[in-house]
């Protein structure tokens, strides 16, 4: 009983960061949108201590390429947007959010896709070499 309290409080916390994080985002000023989508991250992080986080760690078993390829499309929009563009965007804010619980969930699935990668990139050379002779 007193788990699902703590996630409850935490949910109202995380939703606190995220309402916050909106409304810096939302300011015209460069300087609020960049604190907004770094507070979208914090926002990411206190959804962990939730539900979210131990729903995050059952799936990561079952999706672990889904994870990696929404890890990468998270991490290069943030690059693009807030690194090149100088402009964290929507799409970056919500990448900044989803980051920590992508992280999470690619992260320890990285292995197994590179073993993928792998077997792909094998077979790659011996068609390769099949057609050489």
């Amino acid at each position: 009983m007193f788990e699902f309290g703590a996630r409850t409080g935490a949910l109202f916390i995380a939703a606190a960061l995220l309402f916050a994080a909106l409304r810096f985002h939302k300011s015209s000023s460069p300087k609020g949108k960049k604190a907004g989508t770094v507070l979208a991250g914090v926002a990411g992080i206190a959804f962990l201590m939730t539900f979210v986080g131990e729903w995050m760690g059952d799936v990561a078993q079952l999706g672990g390429a889904l994870g990696v390829a929404l890890l990468i499309v998270a991490v290069s929009t943030i690059l693009v947007d807030w690194g090149l563009d100088k402009r964290p965007d929507k799409p970056a804010f919500w990448a900044m959010f989803a980051l920590p619980a992508l992280l999470v969930f690619g992260v320890t699935q990285i292995p197994a896709v590179g073993d993928q990668l792998g077997d792909g990139g094998q077979q790659v050379a011996e068609q390769m070499s099949k057609v050489g002779k």
